[in-house]
């Protein structure tokens, strides 16, 4: 019976997602360890179908990018809040360490926060880092117009050297910090129902002909940033978690977020409005829906992932302009009516991969299935 420490990074909710995604692998793998979870995501991540037992302690495990919206990044705030942040890290892995020994862990597993492999250290626990980035890889970058991030990037580059192994995910950057690396499938989600199902719980009705746009930004505050003056959205029903703008008429608002999950929308959709992410892209590829995406501001990982999504998705790219005006309707015109080449396929077992190395990591029993 393995009793395993989860640290999720909070920027986003891609992090999460995935981590739930393996968390649950994990317990299907192990049903009597304990797992303890530490983050700073919203509870209903955890309650979305299907619930996932475990034991979950909120806090701020690392100070992530600021942003303004889904799109645009606040580089000096992130500055501000990482040198705040870290400034306390030793005493903070200290505490985490204290409480690591008190609840006798096995391992400490990672995505991606420095503060997890300073714990483990700290209390000397094996870890295991999952990701496709790094935050020192992500920083680095802002390093010219902002050079006091390089302290910043050494502390990081110090925790990464610690942990005993990574299991990198694709469509990943440098992540030479780390000691071992081994590479594993993608983490993500397929849609548990039909789409027929799936669009019943909507509220779509069985006869709809319009194609059905899932529009997912993530969990920030987006409001404002779409419907200028130009605004155009077509004949399309658009499902959405949050309303984008005024004049997007046929809106189907979900309840809640915890109501249908994700990668459920994602499947009973005919295409995603989203910037490409880790997790709606590898949603996308798991559940063969093609994604319309729009480019993100200072972000380094975009090219990283704007690469993987022409591969291994069926795309259109809306310009930024268009994407804030509104003008989506001749754009998702011309990506419906294109002929299209079929995306290369990739595994998606990443999260059984990932269970098993982590469970025999941690002594912990990995049944066959």
């Amino acid at each position: 019976m393995a009793r395993i420490a989860f640290y999720i990074s909070g920027h986003g909710l891609g992090h999460a997602m995935r981590m739930k995604e393996l968390l649950g692998r994990v317990r299907a793998l192990d049903p009597r360890g304990a797992l303890l979870v530490m983050g700073s995501m919203p509870g209903w991540v955890f309650t979305e179908p299907p619930a996932l037992p475990a034991a979950f302690r909120r806090m701020r495990c690392d100070a992530g990018a600021s942003q303004r919206n889904s799109l645009r990044l606040d580089v000096r705030r992130t500055l501000v809040e990482n040198r705040a942040f870290y400034r306390g890290i030793g005493g903070l892995a200290r505490e985490e360490a204290g409480r690591l020994r008190r609840a006798r862990v096995g391992l400490v597993v990672g995505d991606i926060p420095p503060l997890a492999f300073l714990a483990a250290s700290a209390a000397g626990i094996p870890s295991v880092a999952v990701g496709n980035f790094s935050w020192d890889w992500i920083y680095e970058a802002y390093e010219p117009a902002f050079p006091s991030f390089r302290p910043i990037v050494e502390l990081i580059r110090d925790a990464y050297a610690r942990a005993d192994l990574l299991l990198r995910l694709p469509f990943h950057g440098r992540m030479d910090a780390f000691r071992r690396v081994r590479d594993i499938p993608l983490i993500t989600r397929r849609a548990a129902r039909p789409r027929g199902e799936i669009r019943r719980a909507l509220g779509i009705p069985r006869g709809e002909r319009r194609k059905v746009v899932f529009v997912s930004m993530g969990g920030h505050d987006n409001a404002g940033t779409v419907g200028g003056g130009r605004a155009d959205f077509g004949d399309y029903l658009y499902v959405s978690f949050f309303r984008l703008s005024a004049k997007m008429r046929h809106l189907i608002l979900p309840e809640s977020r915890a109501g249908i999950p994700h990668q459920e929308i994602v499947a009973a959709s005919d295409c995603v409005i989203s910037k490409p992410g880790y997790c709606t892209v590898a949603e996308c590829i798991a559940n063969r829906t093609p994604l319309v995406y729009t480019p993100r501001d200072d972000f380094r990982e975009f090219g990283v992932m704007e690469a993987a999504v022409r591969r291994h998705c069926a795309w259109h790219r809306i310009p930024r302009r268009d994407f804030h005006d509104g003008a989506w309707a001749g754009h998702l015109d011309a990506f419906f009516a294109a002929a299209r080449p079929a995306p290369a396929p990739m595994r998606t077992d990443g999260a059984d991969v990932a269970a098993r190395i982590i469970l025999e990591m941690a002594g912990g029993a990995a049944r066959p299935t």
